[in-house]
């Protein structure tokens, strides 16, 4: 663009008008939307225009200048003026002779000028009209898109629960202080703020594990100021999920190579959706689902959650994403989601249902024991 700006400077110098503006803006236009490479632009049709214009317009001064300088001598000196022979025409043409000797050395000079502020390979390319340099701008211009890209969409997913996979389940499962939090092995690695990661999900994918399909909740206990893995689901569903975590951690991963990652993830998630639940159960690997928790037990009782008909609860929230990362309303689809308190309890309290996106957990579905802390099982499906 830069040597684009300087030859429409020079244009407009020699045309005396602005009539190659229009030129100028069309050769850059088709630059940008990419229908014109920056290598080609001096064959383009506006281009060719435009070493019309400028001929044209050279060739008009020139004759006038012709013209003009004809008039001022007589014949024979004009006709010596020409031909470059200055020693037999007037006191007065050998002085303007003098003057255009005065003009050509000043503009060499500035020439030189030029050249001394450029490096030698930049000025002698300059001078020859080589435009490698439009390619180099043209990859970085390319490099900064997919730079501005990547970093749009991972503020989306920052704003979202992460799901996480390990081959075993999180450490540690008990309350710990986040230095310890940040010193440990977690799923997203070490020395990360834990504060960031709260309410993230992690699922046991390990084939030798126990645990193997369990989910659990990474929570903040805002008294003690301290973190721990909670379990949360207990279904071989969620392994679903976890496939679609995979696919946003590579793509965070793999700027340079992201369209293809994306490709090669989503085939893998369509042709593993047919494999993940071993009980039969099926899930959309269009969709993605997170689930958002308010809400503890401690000392037996609910702790910061909310209330529904005036009775405090724990509250579920799912919610359902495209694979483009858009939330999907369509009660089509959210109408799927189907909640288990408590699966396969036959005692007091007894396994509950529940369908839609929110789930409420009252204090009734707590499981009490004698020693060990109340709790409840909860299983989303989708």
């Amino acid at each position: 663009m830069g040597n684009l700006d300087f030859l429409e400077k020079f244009g407009g110098a020699i045309t005396g008008d602005d009539s190659l503006q229009g030129n100028f803006a069309a050769i850059r236009k088709e630059i940008n939307n990419g229908t014109l490479k920056p290598t080609d632009w001096k064959t383009s049709q506006d281009f060719t225009a435009i070493i019309t214009k400028l001929k044209e317009a050279s060739s008009d001064k020139i004759k006038t200048l012709d013209d003009g300088l004809g008039n001022k001598l007589d014949s024979k000196d004009f006709s010596d003026f020409k031909t470059g022979d200055f020693k037999t025409v007037s006191d007065s043409v050998t002085d303007h002779g003098t003057r255009l000797d005065t003009a050509e050395g000043t503009l060499t000079s500035h020439t030189t000028a030029l050249g001394e502020k450029l490096d030698s390979s930049t000025f002698e390319n300059f001078k020859t009209g080589d435009s490698s340099w439009k390619s180099k701008m043209d990859k970085k211009v390319k490099s900064f898109a997919l730079s501005t890209e990547l970093e749009n969409v991972k503020t989306l997913l920052n704003n979202e629960v992460s799901h996480w996979t390990a081959e075993t389940a999180p450490d540690p499962r008990v309350y710990t202080a986040a230095s310890q939090v940040k010193a440990s092995k977690q799923p997203w690695g070490k020395n990360e703020d834990p504060a960031r990661h709260v309410n993230d999900l992690c699922t046991v994918i390990g084939e030798t594990a126990e645990d193997k399909g369990v989910s659990y909740r990474f929570v903040k206990d805002p008294n003690a100021k301290s973190y721990k893995w909670l379990k949360v689901i207990d279904n071989d569903g969620a392994l679903a999920l976890s496939k679609l975590s995979t696919f946003e951690q590579k793509y965070n991963q793999d700027s340079g190579e992201k369209k293809k990652s994306i490709d090669d993830m989503a085939q893998e998630l369509k042709d593993h959706s047919t494999k993940i639940d071993k009980q039969g159960k099926k899930i959309d690997a269009s969709y993605k689902v997170t689930v958002t928790t308010k809400g503890y037990i401690r000392n037996g009782e609910i702790i910061d959650g909310t209330t529904s008909g005036g009775v405090p609860v724990i509250r579920h929230t799912a919610y359902v994403y495209d694979i483009e990362g858009k939330k999907v309303t369509d009660t089509a689809i959210t109408s799927k989601l189907t909640w288990v308190i408590n699966k396969g309890r036959t005692t007091a309290p007894l396994e509950r249902p529940v369908t839609g996106n929110v789930c409420d957990v009252t204090a009734k579905d707590f499981v009490k024991g004698d020693t060990t802390p109340n709790y409840y099982d909860i299983e989303l499906n989708f």
